[in-house]
């Protein structure tokens, strides 16, 4: 079986649609995170991915566990 191979777009190489966002990641992390550059092979799982993000960080849920009663 072989090991399925994923290709990670720089922003000058990722479809059109996917630039802009790769551009938001760039100026927001200072580069283009692996997993958003694969995810920009498909514009609309790369901005459903990063929609979700934001709707997670604005939530109040909290990283810690066990939660606090």
């Amino acid at each position: 079986m072989s090991v399925p191979s994923y290709r990670v777009h720089t922003i000058e190489a990722a479809p059109a649609a996917s630039r802009p966002l790769l551009e938001q990641a760039q100026a927001a992390y200072g580069t283009v995170p692996n997993l958003l550059a694969v995810l920009s092979s498909a514009p609309p799982v790369l901005e459903a991915y990063l929609t979700l993000q934001k709707l997670f960080a604005a939530s109040s849920l909290s990283s810690a566990w066990p939660p606090t009663p």
